[in-house]
Order: C-alpha cells, then sequence, then structure tokens
C-alpha cells in the first residue's frame, strides 16, 4: 500500500529502487511485509530489474541497487517550511485520503482543520515547524511538530502524511527525521506523538526512528472504533 501502481498495472519501479537503495539491503519477503506489496506483483518486478542489471541478488535472495539502479531512481524531492496554500492542501488530503483508505468521515476533516488552524494562530518558528515534501512543485507529504501544552521540555509530532503515489519514497522516514532534528535543535527533551493501531505503515516508521508505545486505549472517533496509542521518543 506504500508503494502505487502505474495506471498500466504495474509497479513504479523507480519508486521500488529508491526504496531498496534507501534500505541499502533488503530482502522480498522484507519488500513485501513492511511496504504492503503483493509478492505475486512483486516477484516479477525484482526479477526484470535484475536482468536489467538494476538489482543484484547476494546469497539469501538479498537485493542490493547497482550502480547503474543508483543512477535510475526517480528525481529527488525535498522538504520545505510551510507557505500560503499549504494548510488547504493539508486539510483535503488528509481528509480525502483518510476516508478512502479507512472510512472516517468528515469529522476527522474538522479535526484537522482545528489542529492547522491552532498551528497558524499560535505559530512559534523557535519551536515548531510544518515540513512539506515537495517534487517539481508538486506536494507529496507533510508533518507537523508543535510544543506539548503540558510540558515546555516536550515537542509532539502530529498530521504525518504521506501521498499513495509517493509511498516507497522514504518520505515518511525523512519527514520524521527532520522532526527528530529540529526537535533537539530547538531543546526539547522528548518528542511524543497520537496515533491509532490501524495505522500500521506510520507505526512502522516510528519504531525506525526510535518512539516506543506507551499507552493504548480503545476509543470511537470519526465514526470508526479505533485503538489509540501514544509513542514518545527521548532525545
Amino acid at each position: 500500500m506504500l508503494i502505487e501502481p502505474r495506471h498500466s498495472g504495474t509497479l513504479d519501479e523507480g519508486l521500488l529502487l529508491r526504496e531498496i537503495a534507501n534500505r541499502k539491503q533488503t530482502t522480498a519477503a522484507e519488500l513485501s511485509a513492511d511496504l504492503g506489496l503483493d509478492p505475486a506483483e512483486l516477484g516479477p518486478i525484482l526479477r526484470k530489474l535484475e536482468r536489467e542489471k538494476l538489482l543484484r541478488r547476494k546469497p539469501g535472495s538479498i537485493f542490493v541497487v547497482t550502480k547503474k539502479g543508483l543512477a535510475m531512481r526517480d528525481p529527488s524531492y525535498n522538504l520545505r517550511q510551510h507557505r500560503r496554500g499549504d494548510m488547504g492542501w493539508v486539510i483535503q488530503h488528509h481528509a480525502e485520503i483518510y476516508a478512502a483508505e479507512y472510512g472516517w468521515d468528515e469529522r476527522f476533516e474538522a479535526f484537522v482543520a482545528r489542529i492547522a488552524a491552532d498551528f497558524i494562530d499560535w505559530y512559534n518558528p523557535a519551536r515548531e515547524r510544518c515540513w512539506i515534501a515537495e517534487r517539481d512543485g508538486e506536494r507529496l507529504g507533510c508533518v507537523f511538530l508543535v510544543r506539548n501544552k503540558d510540558a515546555r521540555d516536550t515537542a509532539q509530532l502530529r498530521m504525518l502524511l504521506v501521498e499513495p503515489a509517493a509511498r516507497g519514497m522514504g518520505l515518511g522516514k525523512a519527514l520524521v527525521a527532520e522532526c527528530t532534528r529540529f526537535a533537539r535543535e530547538a531543546g526539547y527533551k522528548r518528542i511524543v506523538l497520537s496515533t491509532n493501531d490501524i495505522l500500521t505503515a506510520a507505526r512502522r516508521v516510528y519504531e525506525l526512528e526510535g518512539y516506543r508505545l506507551k499507552e493504548e486505549k480503545p476509543h470511537e472517533s470519526f465514526g470508526r472504533k479505533l485503538v489509540g496509542q501514544t509513542w514518545e521518543l527521548d532525545l
């Protein structure tokens, strides 16, 4: 689910190469499990990339990207701070993606809108950030780092989002890592975040960054029964 098929029905080979390159080396089983890819579709693509000498298979069926493959990866994206018009995009795309993928109703859109409005109304650039991932003028994802209202030494990560067509590029990892970097520079001692257990791809990113699960609690929100989670990263 993290790498969208092209209109032709095949996986985006450039995004797949980029993901393997980001991992240094990986197996087909790991890619399938971590990225939610269909093994029946993934296998032929890996073999095709191997035949084209873009991938090399090491003992143990471990794949690495060749020098030729590194040169064929998708163009890089950049992370920038927010500007006018970005909050509307954040609200709209959260609402549309979560409705399509999880069936969340319009109350989630209102929830995101309140977070975005509070961010703009109380924005402190020395302590807070919104990053937009962008490539060739197209927004691909976002994340927010804001002050925690209950503890001055604690930041809160909010509204991590990666467009479906941009998944598999390492964007989620890059956005979360940028939050960690900025939080350390700003003098925070920890970062906390709230999520739900069904958001498995995001949880995997948090785990890789070093976040630890602190609490779980069932709740009913946005027209669905959910299990809320609190995660924490010590800096």
